[in-house]
């Protein structure tokens, strides 16, 4: 056999220890999910009262003063929800997005139980930075936010009876629009008998 000859020969070997390994290394492990393995955490206890750490799993919360208890499933850090899970409250609200030390925190998405709708930027628990807001009734709120409220620049489209089509579009502060913007009204009969009575007696309706 050619020096040459031995020299493929080796490198052969050595890519196919090297193709084992990583499989070897990559095979979840007995019991766990590829989900698990993605995102790099194993079952939590089964026993809620034990500490959760790097791991996925639930835990209830109940408190029978109010209605601040919920079920959560998702991970945890440090005995904390943290990283990505569901929040289930007990008055039927339900929040599914990023979580840090136990808060909404990142991206997510809340569903209030009377229909409300929420779904852009959290800050500790917080609407922070942009996100959208949709009524029960339809109506909708797209863009700045601060500590909850409607702040910064924004898009408000009315979906109710009175103002149904009607836009403002511009600055908002503490959840009330300001002069800095533009408001346009509805296409509907309502809308342009509104525009009407604004343009000759600045009534809004």
């Amino acid at each position: 056999m050619t020096i040459k000859q031995m020299s493929r020969v080796k490198i052969s070997v050595f890519l196919s220890l090297l193709v084992s390994s990583f499989f070897l290394i990559n095979k979840p492990a007995v019991g766990q999910s590829k989900n698990e393995l993605s995102i790099g955490t194993s079952p939590c206890p089964t026993d809620s009262s034990e500490y959760f750490n790097n791991c996925f799993g639930e835990r209830t919360k109940k408190d029978d003063r109010d209605l601040t208890g919920y079920k959560y499933v998702g991970t945890f850090v440090s005995d904390q929800p943290h990283g990505e899970g569901v929040f289930y409250y007990n008055n039927g609200d339900f929040y599914e997005g990023d979580v840090v030390n136990g808060f909404a925190h990142g991206t997510g998405l809340l569903k209030f139980s009377y229909g409300d709708t929420y779904e852009g930027s959290f800050i500790n628990g917080y609407f922070q930075g942009y996100g959208v807001y949709i009524f029960a009734d339809g109506t909708k709120y797209e863009g700045d936010f601060l500590n909850d409220k409607f702040h910064g620049q924004g898009k408000f489209i009315w979906n109710n009876k009175v103002r149904k089509g009607d836009v403002y579009i511009g600055e908002f502060k503490n959840n009330l629009r300001t002069k800095n913007g533009k408001y346009i009204f509805g296409k509907t009969v309502r809308g342009q008998i509104r525009r009407l009575l604004y343009a000759c007696c600045g009534w809004m309706g």
